[in-house]
């Protein structure tokens, strides 16, 4: 949105001799700017989901859907390798995976390409489109609409639904409507313009998928890919008080869900849902590990704790998230540490960041909120070795 906002503000402000803007030669600058960062958007998505990470995403998308009440179970089944005993991904989810992945990398390539086919109409003194020119275009709106009903039908957890009806609208408009504005208009752009399409359409993302320690995964447009930076924070019952001491709009999740449902509201939806939904993904393969480290050991020791995934602190304590691990890191750490004041291991925060693009490695560090600029244990997590890993 914001993006799309700066590029609005170089629409001319005349065009006419009333000081109206006239026809579609007046705004072709900024329509082509506005087709250059949707079609950033999908490309950049799409390189995202290149990885073993991205199947994942699909299995509890799928298996969390609400909208196959009929075929339901069977269809939640059929994401796993074999219903319950083997919870890695089936070949159907990695076929479905890959097919999500090509087509996201293929509508825009064919919207860029037909283009200015669709929506097109040719002057008197102007040779007409060739037919197979407005093929392409319509075949990539077609499948451009396909690909976002799907993902909106399966109300996936954590996303923004409006976002996908808004792009369907969106590519309508830009491909459809204004076919008739061609890439090749690039040329007529101011140059700020120019310079800023360059910076959040290649650079930063750029960056952001070779270096994602550096950049968010918003800016860097590895929206929903499944390769995104975790933390967890495990807070003793018996210190589970001092989170009060936080200022907040809001109690904890915790308390908001206790005062809805009881205790074991709590237990079920807090604590073993949330960690159960982030088990499914990739990196979160890689808890049944650190949790037991981060408890020394000594995994007996868990119910001693209160469980909380990154985004759920940082709602209380921020006020925002929105699934960008890097806003419930180590700086919000150490924040919480000097309101609330835990001694040595009633709060440990275990972090697990991205994978680097075309790497296999999740860099994973462990750290007791009494010494939030040291460690307890750090390491990495082979991407290969946890897809045949089972979440729980």
């Amino acid at each position: 949105y914001l993006y799309m906002t700066i590029c609005f503000c170089f629409l001319p402000a005349t065009g006419a001799s009333n000081g109206e803007i006239e026809g579609i030669e007046e705004i072709g600058a900024v329509v082509t700017a506005l087709k250059v960062v949707q079609l950033g958007i999908w490309v950049w998505a799409g390189i995202s989901k290149i990885g073993p990470w991205f199947p994942f995403v699909i299995q509890t998308m799928v298996c969390n859907s609400m909208t196959w009440p009929f075929t339901r179970q069977d269809a939640h089944r059929s994401m796993c390798a074999r219903w319950p005993t083997d919870l890695r991904c089936s070949k159907l989810c990695c076929l479905l995976a890959h097919f999500g992945c090509f087509s996201e990398l293929l509508f825009p390539l064919l919207l860029a390409v037909g283009g200015r086919g669709v929506g097109y109409v040719t002057s008197q003194d102007e040779e007409p489109v060739q037919e197979w020119v407005v093929s392409v275009g319509r075949v990539g709106l077609v499948i451009c609409i396909g690909f976002h009903t799907f993902i909106f039908t399966q109300v996936a957890m954590g996303a923004p639904q409006e976002w996908n009806i808004f792009t369907v609208i969106n590519a309508l408009f830009l491909f459809g409507t204004h076919g008739g504005v061609s890439l090749a208009d690039l040329k007529t752009l101011p140059y700020p313009l120019c310079l800023f399409l360059v910076v959040v359409e290649v650079v930063v993302p750029t960056l952001g998928n070779c270096r994602p320690k550096y950049v968010s995964f918003l800016t860097s447009m590895r929206y929903y890919a499944g390769n995104w930076p975790v933390s967890v924070w495990l807070v003793k019952r018996s210190a589970y008080h001092k989170l009060q001491k936080i200022k907040s709009a809001s109690g904890t999740f915790h308390d908001q869900l206790w005062n809805l449902y009881g205790p074991d509201g709590v237990r079920s939806s807090a604590e073993g849902k949330l960690m159960a939904w982030m088990s499914m993904h990739l990196p979160g393969r890689l808890l049944p590990k650190l949790i037991p480290l981060a408890l020394g050991g000594d995994p007996a020791r868990f119910d001693e704790y209160q469980f909380f995934l990154g985004e759920v602190v940082a709602g209380f304590a921020l006020g925002y998230n929105f699934g960008d691990g890097y806003l419930h890191g180590s700086f919000l750490l150490r924040e919480v540490q000097a309101r609330c004041g835990f001694e040595s291991g009633e709060c440990m925060h275990i972090f697990i960041d991205s994978c680097p693009i075309f790497d296999s490695k999740y860099p994973w560090v462990i750290t007791d909120a009494t010494d939030p600029f040291g460690y307890v244990s750090c390491g990495e997590g082979d991407a290969h070795q946890l897809k045949n890993a089972q979440p729980f």
